[in-house]
C-alpha cells in the first residue's frame, strides 16, 4: 500500500476531510491519500500523513501500531505521560499475544499475575 500525494487537484471539485484533524481539504490544496482494495480511500491534509495504524487492515496489527504511536506521542509530551502509555502498550501487546496463543494452542501464554509490567 502506497501513500499518494496530490500536489494540486486542478480538476477536482470535491471537498475532503482530513482523517487526523478534520480539516476540510478544498479543491486545489495539497493532500495525501491511501488507496487500498479492502477499504475506502482515506485522506489527510498537507500537515498530516497516514500513520502505520492507518495503513493496516488487520485489527490486531492496528491495535499494536496504535499502542506504539501512543508511546511515541507520550514521549513528545513529557515524562509523566510515558509510564501510563507504556502500561497501556504492554496491556495491548499481552492481549494480542493471548489472542494468538488461544487461537494457535488453545490456552493463554501470559497472564497479568506473571507479568512484572502489569502488576503496578
Amino acid at each position: 500500500m502506497f501513500v499518494h500525494t496530490v500536489e494540486r487537484a486542478a480538476k477536482s471539485r470535491q471537498v475532503r476531510a482530513c482523517q487526523r484533524c478534520g480539516h476540510m481539504i478544498q479543491p486545489g490544496e495539497r493532500y495525501h491519500y491511501l488507496d487500498h482494495w479492502r477499504t475506502p480511500r482515506s485522506f489527510w491534509c498537507s500537515d498530516h500523513r497516514p500513520r502505520p495504524s492507518d495503513m493496516v487492515t488487520s485489527p490486531n496489527k492496528r491495535r499494536l501500531y496504535l499502542a506504539q504511536e501512543g508511546l511515541i506521542d507520550a514521549s513528545t509530551t513529557g515524562i509523566e505521560n510515558i509510564i501510563p502509555a507504556l502500561h497501556l502498550a504492554v496491556i495491548e501487546a499481552s492481549a494480542i499475544a493471548n489472542h494468538y496463543a488461544e487461537w494457535v494452542w488453545g490456552s493463554k501464554i501470559t497472564s497479568e499475575a506473571h507479568s512484572p509490567w502489569l502488576s503496578a
